[in-house]
């Protein structure tokens, strides 16, 4: 389901913003590896 993908996306993406509020050189490094 296409609704199904979008809320994983979505969830995923709100991951990593959580992320960098918490860790932000770890959620950085991420970021720039992907």
């Amino acid at each position: 389901m296409p609704r199904l993908q979008t809320i994983e996306s979505f969830k995923y993406t709100l991951t990593i913003l959580y992320s960098l509020m918490l860790h932000n050189d770890c959620a950085l490094f991420i970021l720039l590896k992907i």
